[in-house]
């Protein structure tokens, strides 16, 4: 069976954004509570930082619309907005192609590997600290508080 050229760029996609949600879901399932809690504080400015990123994306798709909207009704339009975004979605690309699938492989393994390996050092050392016994305090034999 042969894949049409729209259904393949469709797949690379659809793989793309089910790696990047697993690998989210992935690092939050193995990050434990004193991550969380550090990242609960920070909540506040992450809200704001994600508004402004949504604030800033939506922009630019209204604004790409309307200048698809020109090209159509028949402006030869060069937008240096358009432009700019152009030239960086290329050199973003170019370096991707250039660092190749194997290079990217390894580092999404690794990226993968980091919290999954400070889960398990974090699992020994608990595990470690509840096999050792505690010391417990002794009353004193004499009859004096102590």
């Amino acid at each position: 069976m042969r894949f049409s050229a729209p259904a393949g760029l469709f797949c690379a996609y659809a793989a793309g954004m089910g790696l990047t949600v697993g690998v989210a879901a992935l690092a939050v399932a193995l990050a434990r509570d004193g991550l969380l809690r550090r990242i609960r504080h920070a909540t506040p400015l992450l809200s704001r930082l994600g508004g402004a990123l949504l604030v800033a994306a939506g922009a630019y798709v209204a604004w790409y619309g309307w200048f698809e909207i020109r090209i159509l009704r028949g402006a030869t339009t060069d937008d240096p907005i358009i432009g700019a975004a152009a030239v960086a979605q290329r050199r973003l690309a170019t370096l991707l192609d250039q660092t190749g699938a194997g290079t990217l492989t390894v580092i999404l393994a690794t990226l993968l590997a980091l919290p999954a390996l400070g889960w398990w050092r974090q699992r020994r050392r608990h595990s470690r600290s509840a096999r050792q016994p505690t010391p417990t305090r002794q009353a004193p034999t004499d009859g004096s508080e102590g």
